[in-house]
């Protein structure tokens, strides 16, 4: 399966009747595909992806966009309302897209603006955080840090992830799971 639909299996959202799940999704194309693989759960999900407009969810799936500047190329929200809306939120749940994954430094982003709001998803769960990264991004520091590698509980990656790179993560407490996509 893709990594958005090994997620959605992994954190127990897709085959058992839980109680409303509070999830946080960031602007990442791949973190948002999970909302296809949830199933018939109860679910409300906080993000700044506005990709989220176009999609055909569940009437099951609540959608809380945090509002603010609309950063046009990833149609994403950004600035000071959308953190402000991200920091009085606490979620169960939280799935971060990447730009870059490295044991050393921790995530990263190409989007400056990005930052913060990957910062205070992940710092605002109070369950597991999963990034999602195809593996041309593990081991990879892109331009801007946007979480400590301690916020991270899992990492789900396609196979073809750096084996010392994983195991630097694995070092840190990071559980990495595989894809069977490539």
């Amino acid at each position: 399966p893709p990594l958005a639909s090994q997620s959605a299996g992994i954190t127990g959202m897709s085959h058992r009747a839980r109680p409303t799940i509070i999830i946080f999704i960031n602007s990442s194309s791949t973190a948002i595909k999970i909302l296809q693989y949830i199933g018939d759960k109860r679910v409300v999900v906080i993000t700044n992806n506005g990709k989220v407009l176009g999609m055909n969810l569940s009437p099951k799936i609540e959608v809380i966009l945090t509002g603010g500047q609309v950063y046009g190329r990833k149609q994403s929200m950004i600035g000071d309302i959308a953190t402000q809306i991200i920091s009085t939120i606490t979620a169960t749940k939280c799935f971060i897209g990447v730009s870059g994954i490295a044991s050393h430094c921790g995530i990263s982003t190409s989007v400056f603006q990005e930052t913060t709001i990957n910062m205070k998803m992940l710092e605002n769960c109070n369950g597991p955080t999963f990034v999602l990264a195809d593996s041309s991004k593990i081991g990879i520091h892109h331009n801007f840090s946007s979480g400590s590698i301690d916020n991270v509980n899992y990492v789900i990656t396609d196979k073809n992830a750096d084996e010392s790179e994983v195991k630097k993560l694995e070092e840190k407490g990071v559980k990495v799971i595989f894809s069977e996509e490539n």
